[in-house]
């Protein structure tokens, strides 16, 4: 009897009846939109700032050069480099052609050589190479190459870049 007697004391302060369970947790049908607001904000403000950053942009005018010189057309063999359409390599002409006739077209390396060596018989003391915009680089440097390869006298290199239409 004295194992009851203890039993009874250790709860004798507790209520007495049912016990009363939890209930459960459930969650909402609905969704949370603050997340979402965050990010529409956020995505609010980059497209803002990049198209304020692309308007500045096109408005820029670059200050002349300090320390570059303008080239002499005169004193300049004129090589012009025009893409062709489906070609890989593009059309070299000697001069500033009329983009409509296209004429003195110098279709060759030993071509382009001969009209360097030419214009230095001359008393031509550059080279200006016009390019096309669209055209790679990798043509460009073919025909500058070619300038390094005409023997006697050092020719000044200049590059220049034109829109094509």
């Amino acid at each position: 009897m004295a194992a009851s007697d203890e039993w009874q004391q250790r709860f004798e302060g507790e209520e007495q009846g049912a016990i009363r369970l939890r209930k459960p947790y459930r969650e909402s049908d609905e969704i949370d939109m603050t997340p979402m607001i965050d990010c529409v904000f956020l995505l609010l403000i980059f497209f803002l700032v990049h198209s304020a950053l692309t308007s500045i942009n096109a408005a820029v005018e670059l200050p002349p050069a300090q320390y570059g010189t303008a080239a002499d057309m005169k004193q300049a063999v004129v090589l012009t480099m025009v893409a062709r359409e489906g070609a890989q390599a593009p059309e070299v002409y000697l001069g500033d052609p009329d983009l409509q006739q296209k004429t003195n077209l110098l279709d060759s390396e030993a071509k382009v050589l001969e009209a360097i060596r030419q214009g230095r018989d001359e008393g031509k003391e550059a080279v200006m190479v016009r390019a096309e915009r669209t055209l790679k680089h990798r043509d460009v440097s073919k025909v500058a190459a070619a300038v390094g390869q005409v023997e006697g006298g050092k020719l000044k290199l200049y590059l220049a870049v034109f829109d094509g239409e």
